[in-house]
């Protein structure tokens, strides 16, 4: 309420200038542009998706006199479609304001942010390696001139960018940058953003607990603001990954809600994203005619963004494996060509080894070992975790098992309790030590397997009965295929 009531001042003050600017009063006109750019920047946060914010930045681009004002304009009608999901108008907005930025005297402040868009933008896209250029050209400029507020928004950029890529420790250090810039003029709003991308970025490193730390840190500084925004959405998708991937299926369907309500009202653009985690959650707890009915809807919408083609590929394999139907056919290829060689490597980690898991004892181990390389060489901590079973239980199968023991012992020292440190974030959180307690009875040595499969299905039970809704608990313990078999392998084991 209280930023509605702002954008209405605003307005209303823009409009007298615009009064005052129709006898040819320069000043007035340059003031009313200004006036109109504040209630834009304002109306971004808060925009339902109605006519309302597309009408204030058409009439910003009225206003906008001069090369600079024009590029301005171009930035914010960028952002809102962004927002709202129309991502070709945006990244053509936001290369038009970077070209009207350089057309005469480049002002350096101007072009830094018009590349910043931009970079978002393509970020957006799952465009990582396109936007990291514009961003880092414009680093030391904004570090060495920039005003605080200008500083924060390009080092969490970067960040989120880096994240990407992949490169989460790098963007670990852009994220803490951007929050302690935050703190620094005092901008509870943008604290908060960069808290909640932070936490994204422990997330993809595999470190839920401290994600959770984060999140709660970033809940309590909205607290301060009563109007609802588009923070909220982000907030609470990060909030449900983190629940998901931890077992607190019960408080993910909350969370999950939360960002539809949140997302719908102030950032539809984001609906395909959240509805394809709704769905990796469903595919956790065995609820999988709801998994085949996200891929139907999403199948009809046709979002061909990368990451979403190499989610969509994960569930058509996951549904597949657990209803028995049989690999499908060239899925998971396809995703990976569409993803590149550079974006989300911790995605293409995760095909790579959901193809491993599909070819069984014919998997190649150099692909296991370069996913295991590469996902230590970036930080995805809880993506080399799941490596390190695939090849332990692979090289096992291939009566290697020394090499089998020794990639066991590592993975035992990473996360002495399952789940308590390292979780990966595309898969599901359970499979590195499936893969381990499949890898020991292979190499024949059940005295380990055996109090491991009795730790792995207690975790099942217990998270059935304290985290699961009620309606799903069966579907949980016996149609995850993963729980299933770690069920039917402890019982097994302590027969014997």
């Amino acid at each position: 309420v209280r930023r509605k009531e702002q954008v209405a001042f605003l307005e209303t003050k823009a409009a007298i200038e615009h009064r005052l600017a129709e006898g040819g009063d320069a000043a007035a006109r340059a003031a009313a542009f200004e006036t109109t750019l504040q209630a834009v920047q304002l109306s971004v946060t808060i925009d339902d998706g109605g006519s309302r914010g597309r009408m204030l930045c058409e009439r910003l681009a009225r206003l906008a006199a001069t090369a600079p004002e024009r590029a301005r304009a171009k930035v914010q009608l960028a952002h809102l479609s962004t927002m709202r999901g129309q991502l070709e108008q945006a990244e053509a907005m936001a290369r038009e304001a970077l070209r009207e930025a350089t057309r005469d005297e480049v002002d350096a402040a101007l072009v830094a942010e018009c590349r910043c868009q931009l970079g978002t933008v393509l970020c957006t896209q799952d465009r990582s390696a396109e936007a990291l250029p514009h961003l880092e050209s414009s680093l030391a400029w904004v570090d060495a001139h920039g005003d605080v507020e200008t500083r924060c928004e390009l080092h969490g950029n970067l960040a989120s960018t880096y994240d990407g890529l992949g490169r989460v420790a790098d963007a670990a250090l852009h994220h803490e940058q951007a929050i302690a810039l935050a703190r620094a003029y005092q901008h509870h709003g943008n604290e908060t953003m960069c808290l909640a991308n932070l936490a994204a970025n422990r997330l993809r490193a595999g470190r839920v607990r401290e994600a959770q730390a984060l999140l709660a840190q970033a809940r309590l500084l909205r607290q301060r603001d009563p109007d609802g925004s588009s923070l909220d959405g982000f907030i609470a998708l990060n909030q449900a990954i983190a629940d998901y991937q931890s077992g607190r299926y019960r408080d993910a369907l909350s969370a999950l809600d939360a960002t539809d309500a949140a997302l719908a009202a102030f950032a539809p653009g984001f609906a395909a994203a959240v509805a394809g985690h709704r769905a990796v959650m469903w595919a956790g707890l065995g609820q999988w005619a709801r998994v085949q009915q996200h891929l139907d809807d999403a199948g009809v919408a046709a979002d061909t963004a990368p990451l979403t083609v190499c989610r969509r590929a994960l569930l058509q394999a996951w549904l597949a494996r657990a209803l028995d139907r049989g690999r499908p056919g060239g899925g998971l290829e396809a995703a990976l060509a569409a993803l590149g060689p550079t974006e989300g490597p911790d995605m293409r980690h995760a095909l790579h080894l959901e193809l491993a898991a599909w070819a069984d004892t014919q998997a190649p181990l150099d692909t296991l070992q370069a996913v295991l390389t590469e996902a230590g060489r970036l930080g995805l901590e809880g993506m080399a975790l799941a490596a390190r079973g695939a090849l332990a239980r692979l090289l096992a199968h291939r009566g290697r098992r020394d090499e089998a023991l020794a990639q066991l012992e590592v993975l035992e020292r990473l996360d002495r309790v399952p789940l308590h440190t390292l979780v990966p974030l595309r898969l599901y959180p359970l499979q590195p030590w499936h893969d381990a307690v499949r890898a020991l009875l292979c190499l024949g040595d059940h005295a380990r397997a055996k109090p491991l499969a009795a730790a792995l299905a207690r975790w099942i039970d217990d998270t059935a009965r304290q985290q699961v809704p009620e309606e799903f608990r069966d579907s949980f313990r016996h149609r995850n295929p993963v729980n299933r078999d770690l069920l039917a392998l402890h019982a097994r084991l302590a027969r014997d």
